[in-house]
C-alpha cells in the first residue's frame, strides 16, 4: 500500500553518530517561511500550501490522498441521489435498485428503532445463557461459522495458502486488541483510552447494563486488551511471513489450546477434520498460548461481557441511531475532527460502506476509461523495463538471484481499474425494502453473511487469480505477495497522481510513484521471502541475502534519525518494508529521468506535492501505530537517499538535506 503513515517513540543509541537527527516539523508549524529545497525539501514545495489550506472541520487531516478520497465519496453520494431519485426506474436486481432500498432503509430511523438489535439479539441472548467455559467456546466458534465474526477465539479466516500459494486454506484468528498494540502501548495516549472505555460503557449501558456495572466491565475489556496486547506481535511483524505463517496440525492445535476442547470446536465451526480440513494457520501462537493460560472460570462473565460488546460494536452503524450516534462520536474524538459530518453525509458513506462492491460496478462505468488503462499501462511498462535493467545492473546480486528477481516481474498480475469478474454474492444479494418490512440491520447482516458464505465456498479450491477484492472507487494501489500482483483501483487514477494531460516527468512523480512503490514491494523485507507464485520460497542465495539484510540495517538506521520532538524518533524497523518500496521506487524513477535536470526536478517536486498532508495531533497519535513513515519522512528520507536529487538542486555539505554517500539508505 501507498497510504498511510507511521512513527514511534524509540531510544536514540539506535542511530549511528554520523547520521545527525533531522527535525521534522509536522505542518510546517515552527516555520517562519519556507526553508530552501536543501534543507527541508518536503517544505520548500509544500510551505506556501500549508500556510493556504485548513483542515475540514469534519476531518482528521487534509492533503491529496483525502482530497481525492472526498472527491470520490462525492461522486457515490452522487449515485446514491440518482439511485432514489429513479428508483421506479430500475428491477430489483439492478445495483441502483439495491442502493435505493439500503439508503432508505439507512433513512428509516423509526424502522431502526424498532429492529432494536434484530438479527443480533439470538447470537447476544445465546452469549447470555453460557454458563461454562466450553459452552462460550463452542458458541463462538458456532458464531465465527454464521457470521464471520471473531471476538477472543472461534473466528477464522479463509485465505490463500500462505506457503504453498495454490489452494485455500484456513486461518485461526487470534484475539482482538481494540485500539491495537501500538496505540495501546503509549502511554502518552491516556487521554484516548478514556475515550475508549467510555464509548464501552455507553455501549454496554445502551444494551441495557447497569451504568455502574457497565464503567466497571468498560474498564476490565480495556485491561484484558491491554494485557493480551503486551503478547501480542507488533503489526510489522505480523506482516512478516517469517514471524507470522505457523502451520499447525490437529496435535500442535489441540496442545496450543490446551484448555479448549478443540475437536468439538473445529466440528462446530465446520473447519475439522469432518470437513476436510486437516491443517490450520495461525498468525501470533504466543498471544493465542498466553490466552490459553487465561482461559479460566473465574474470567467467563468478562469473556462474554467482551462478546457481547463486540458483536455489537461491529455493528453500532447499522443499529438505532443511539448506537450510531455513540460509534460516531468516539470515531470524531480518536481521530481529532472538530465535528460530525452533517447525518446525511454520514448516512451516505454508511451505504457506500456497506455495497462497496455494488457501488464500484457503477463507479467503475461512470468514471473510467480504456484511454486511462491504456495510458498506464504505458507507465507500467516503462517502470517494469526500467526496474528489469537495474536489477540485471546490480553489482552485489549474484546471477541466480537475478534471475529469479526478474522472473517476478515477468509474471506479475497486473490489474488496471475494476475486477475482470465479480463475485457472485454480489447478484444473489436482494434488499428488502422498507414497504415489505426490510430494516437496515437485517439487510446489512444478509450481506454479510453473503459475502462471508462466498469466502468459506473457497475453502479447499484452487486460488482464482482474477479474483481482486479492492473496489473501483478505491484511493489506493497494493501489492499481493500471495500471488505476485500490483493493483490500481480506478479510484487513484486521477488528477494529481494522474494526469492525462500532463508531461511523463509529472506523471512519474505521481502515479509513477504508485507504480514502482508497488513493484519493489515484492522485493522488500516481506514480498521477498516469496516466489513468483506467491508461495514462501527463499529463492536468495546466502551471499544475497547476506548482503541484502546489511542494506537493511542501513535503512533501519537512517529512518531513525527523523525526530518530530524530543524523545520521539521515526521508527526505522515498524516502517521498513514501506520505506524500501518508498526508497526503490524514487531510484528507479530517477533512472527513467536520466541526467535531465528539469525533468528530474519534475519528478521530485510531484513526488512531494502528493504527500502533503495537514495532520491533527490526534491523528498523528494513529498514525503513529502504522508501517508508513509519515509523509514529511517519507519524501525527505528517499531524497536525502537519492544521488539525483542532490545534482537536481545542488545539495552539498552543510545543507540540510545532505547526508554523505555512505550513509545514504540504499536498497539497489
Amino acid at each position: 500500500m501507498v497510504l498511510a503513515a507511521a512513527c514511534s517513540a524509540m531510544a536514540a543509541d539506535t542511530k549511528t553518530a554520523s547520521l545527525k537527527d533531522f527535525h521534522v516539523h509536522i505542518n510546517g508549524d515552527g516555520m517562519s517561511k519556507a526553508p530552501a529545497a536543501q534543507d527541508d525539501f518536503y517544505l520548500h514545495v509544500n510551505y506556501k500550501w500549508f500556510r493556504t489550506h485548513k483542515i475540514p472541520a469534519t476531518d482528521p487531516d487534509y492533503g491529496a490522498f483525502s482530497i481525492v478520497g472526498n472527491r470520490n465519496i462525492d461522486r457515490l453520494s452522487a449515485i446514491t441521489k440518482e439511485c432514489v431519485k429513479n428508483r421506479s426506474k430500475y428491477k430489483s436486481s439492478d445495483d441502483e435498485a439495491r442502493i435505493a432500498g439500503l439508503r432508505a432503509c439507512i433513512a428509516d430511523i423509526k424502522g431502526r428503532e424498532k429492529a432494536g438489535l434484530g438479527g443480533l439479539a439470538k447470537p447476544i441472548a445465546d452469549i447470555e445463557k453460557v454458563s461454562s467455559l466450553k459452552e462460550y467456546a463452542l458458541l463462538m466458534a458456532r458464531l465465527g461459522k454464521d457470521y464471520g465474526i471473531n471476538c477472543l477465539v472461534g473466528g477464522f479466516s479463509v485465505m490463500p495458502d500462505p506457503i504453498k500459494a495454490d489452494r485455500y486454506v484456513v486461518g485461526i484468528e487470534k484475539p482482538g486488541l481494540g485500539l491495537g498494540k501500538e496505540f495501546l502501548s503509549q502511554p502518552r495516549n491516556e487521554e484516548y483510552f478514556q475515550y475508549y472505555r467510555n464509548y464501552v460503557r455507553d455501549i454496554l449501558t445502551l444494551y441495557g447494563m447497569p451504568k455502574e456495572k457497565a464503567d466497571k466491565t468498560a474498564k476490565a475489556i480495556f485491561a484484558l486488551q491491554k494485557d493480551l496486547s503486551d503478547h501480542a506481535l507488533s503489526k510489522a511483524e505480523i506482516d512478516d511471513p517469517s514471524k507470522s505463517t505457523h502451520k499447525l496440525d490437529l496435535k500442535q492445535f489441540c496442545a496450543l489450546y490446551s484448555n479448549f476442547d478443540v475437536p468439538a470446536m473445529l466440528k462446530e465451526a465446520n473447519i475439522g477434520p469432518d470437513n476436510g480440513v486437516k491443517s490450520w494457520y495461525v498468525q501470533d501462537p504466543e498471544l493465542i498460548k498466553y490466552f490459553n493460560s487465561i482461559y479460566t472460570p473465574d474470567r467467563l462473565q468478562l469473556f462474554k461481557d467482551y462478546a457481547i460488546f463486540d458483536l455489537i460494536g461491529g455493528n453500532t452503524s447499522v443499529l438505532t441511531k443511539q448506537y450510531a450516534d455513540l460509534s460516531d462520536e468516539f470515531d470524531r474524538k480518536l481521530s481529532g475532527a472538530q465535528k460530525l459530518k452533517t447525518a446525511d453525509k454520514r448516512a451516505d458513506e454508511l451505504c457506500q460502506g456497506l455495497m462497496p462492491l455494488h457501488y464500484g460496478r457503477i463507479y467503475a462505468k461512470k468514471y473510467f476509461d480504456e484511454k486511462t488503462r491504456k495510458e498506464m499501462r504505458s507507465y507500467i511498462d516503462l517502470v517494469m523495463s526500467e526496474y528489469k535493467k537495474k536489477l540485471a545492473a546490480l553489482s552485489w546480486m549474484s546471477p541466480a538471484t537475478k534471475k529469479q528477481a526478474i522472473k517476478k516481474l515477468d509474471t506479475m498480475i497486473i490489474r488496471i481499474g475494476y475486477p475482470s469478474k465479480w463475485p457472485a454474492y454480489l447478484d444473489a444479494y436482494k434488499v428488502v425494502p422498507v414497504k415489505d418490512g426490510g430494516t437496515l440491520i437485517d439487510n446489512a447482516l444478509k450481506l454479510s453473511q453473503l459475502s462471508w458464505q462466498d469466502a468459506k465456498n473457497h475453502l479447499g479450491k484452487l486460488v482464482d487469480r482474477t479474483e481482486w477484492s479492492d473496489p473501483p472507487q478505491t484511493v489506493n494501489a497494493s501489492y499481493d505477495p500471495s500471488d505476485n500482483s500490483i493493483n490500481f483501483p480506478a479510484g487513484a487514477l486521477q488528477p494529481p497522481f494522474f494526469d492525462l494531460k500532463a508531461d511523463r516527468d509529472t506523471n512519474l512523480g505521481g502515479i509513477g510513484m504508485f507504480i514502482a512503490h508497488e513493484m519493489t514491494h515484492s522485493f522488500d523485507s516481506n514480498g521477498s521471502q516469496y516466489d513468483e507464485n506467491g508461495a514462501l520460497r527463499n529463492w536468495w542465495t546466502d551471499s544475497d541475502k547476506k548482503e541484502y539484510s546489511k542494506r537493511l540495517a542501513g535503512i533501519e538506521r537512517f529512518y531513525n534519525r527523523y525526530m518530530f520532538q524530543k524523545g520521539l524518533y521515526q521508527d526505522g524497523k515498524q516502517t521498513m518494508s514501506e520505506n524500501i518500496a518508498d526508497l526503490g521506487s524514487l531510484s528507479c524513477l530517477t533512472d527513467i529521468v536520466g541526467d535531465d535536470i528539469p525533468g528530474l526536478k519534475k519528478l521530485y517536486t510531484n513526488f512531494a506535492r502528493i504527500w502533503a498532508d495537514k495532520i491533527r495531533d490526534a491523528y498523528l497519535r494513529l498514525m503513529l501505530t502504522d508501517v508508513h513513515s509519515v509523509p514529511h519522512v517519507r519524501v525527505d528520507a528517499v531524497m536525502s537517499s537519492t544521488d539525483g536529487f542532490y545534482k537536481a538542486f545542488d545539495v552539498k555539505p552543510g545543507d540540510g538535506m545532505y547526508v554523505k554517500p555512505e550513509d545514504r539508505a540504499r536498497l539497489w
